[in-house]
């Protein structure tokens, strides 16, 4: 019997002959931004999935935080962390140099080029142009800046080859000869999760991995209801997991994995505000890129380092420069033209409005400190694993076969 290959971007399963299956099936559900308190508070499948454990997370982008969770590296060690980047030289981006020529276009806030179906429109036309990925866009990012940028947007960091050369997850299921199945596309969640009934009912893959990517907007627009509605057919959806494995007699385990949560906003500071105050908008030597929960910078030189590193220490009820430990302990202490000369990280709540990912605020963002409570992950399963996961790192040393272990 022959195991099916099912087509699609980023939706695998292996053929592989049915005598080098295992006994035991394994299935991991990665949720994005399902933190611990949001777990725990909505008492999310307790009965369910009775171990559960708070793990800690990393500093990162949702696509960062999920290639430390599917290769069992920081973002440091994998040169992953944010999708836009410093430019070196000439950047994909650098015609945009020229935008402000034709009579200011793209300077002026209500320009044009700044309504939201312009900007649809031309991060469409980049991303066949120059073959991005689906959720590639230039957001909120003005064209003065944009042409100083570079774009290395990961579509999926555990598709085949992705984080060479660190090894991903299903590299080392691909070298293991494993049975298995995975799934971290952009599909709908209640269209994985149906999926998903149907691949444990075969019983042909002793593995199975599925990412969730749709409670992040739900969570960031803190809408209880539809968060109560999302919780709650996750929570559906395993419970039939569960019973399909039951019936089907073999030994099983049921893990729901998380990156990290995110933090409710109660505070906000101008972008335009934070750069007057820093002096960051007469500092010609420094550029940055504005996230709604940090800052990264770069310099021309040490006198624009040290006078914005000045001018941001003046914003202390705001944030702080990460130090070079704390960076290293968060694993953001990779290449500057990656992570960025500083980090001015802000305190969990507050957040930077407008920013270069979207013009209006939101209601709770992530991407704040590893150390706080709200940033924390989660580890939930069906069973006492083999060891305590204290770091997202760890769930990668859960889910790899012995056999195939760098």
């Amino acid at each position: 019997m022959k195991i099916p290959v099912i087509k699609g971007p980023y939706l695998f399963a292996q053929t592989i002959s049915e005598a080098a299956m295992d006994d035991k099936t394994k299935v991991y559900i990665y949720i994005d931004s399902l933190g611990w308190q949001t777990a725990e508070e909505n008492g999310f499948a307790k009965d369910i999935l009775p171990c559960r454990n708070r793990v800690r997370s990393v500093l990162g982008s949702d696509g960062a935080v999920f290639a430390s969770v599917a290769s069992g590296k920081m973002p440091a060690e994998l040169g992953v962390f944010y999708p836009y980047i410093q430019a070196s030289g000439k950047g994909p981006f650098h015609a945009f140099r020229y935008l402000k020529f034709l009579f200011g276009a793209g300077l002026h806030p209500k320009c044009l080029f700044n309504t939201a179906f312009a900007r649809n429109a031309i991060s469409g036309f980049l991303r066949r142009r120059k073959g991005y990925s689906a959720d590639f866009s230039i957001g909120n990012i003005p064209y003065e800046k944009l042409w100083r940028l570079d774009y290395e947007g990961c579509a999926d960091p555990s598709a085949p080859r992705a984080l060479m050369p660190a090894r991903n997850l299903r590299d080392l299921l691909d070298a293991a000869g494993k049975p298995y199945y995975m799934d971290t596309s952009s599909s709908p969640d209640d269209f994985k999760l149906d999926l998903l009934k149907g691949v444990i009912l075969s019983g042909k893959n002793s593995f199975v991995f599925i990412r969730l990517k749709g409670l992040s907007p739900i969570l960031m627009e803190q809408d209880s209801v539809a968060l109560s509605d999302r919780l709650g057919l996750y929570e559906r959806s395993i419970s039939e997991l569960v019973k399909i494995l039951e019936k089907s007699g073999k030994p099983h385990s049921v893990s729901v994995l998380s990156g990290g949560g995110t933090a409710p906003c109660a505070k906000t500071i101008a972008l335009l505000r934070l750069l007057d105050i820093a002096g960051l908008k007469r500092n010609g030597g420094c550029m940055f890129f504005a996230h709604p929960s940090m800052l990264r910078l770069w310099y021309e030189g040490e006198t624009a380092a040290v006078a914005a590193r000045e001018g941001l220490s003046k914003l202390s009820d705001f944030g702080s420069i990460l130090s070079r430990e704390e960076r290293t302990c968060f694993g953001a202490d990779g290449p500057s033209r990656i992570f960025g000369d500083d980090i001015f990280l802000l305190k969990p709540g507050v957040q930077i409005t407008p920013n270069y990912i979207s013009s209006r605020s939101f209601k709770a963002v992530g991407g704040y400190s590893p150390d706080d409570a709200s940033s924390y992950a989660a580890f939930l399963s069906s069973e006492r694993p083999p060891f305590q996961p204290d770091k997202i790192t760890d769930f990668f040393k859960l889910m790899v076969p012995p056999s195939s272990e760098a």
